[in-house]
């Protein structure tokens, strides 16, 4: 895992290099600390949105 971070009041986003190894494994821990998760779903972000996101944080 890379990373996480909120996305709003009942949501995450969590970094990971694979998330086909991820996913599985994410799952599993959120079950077994009772969360209810509705939906896990993959995210990709473009070159240009990942360089508008570091200057903007400079």
């Amino acid at each position: 895992m890379d990373g996480w971070h909120p996305d709003g009041p009942e949501a995450y986003v969590l970094a990971v290099s694979d998330s086909t190894l991820a996913a599985p494994e994410v799952s599993r821990v959120l079950v077994a600390a009772g969360a209810d998760a509705l939906s896990i779903s993959e995210s990709h972000h473009s070159l240009e949105d990942v360089y508008l996101k570091l200057i903007k944080e400079d």
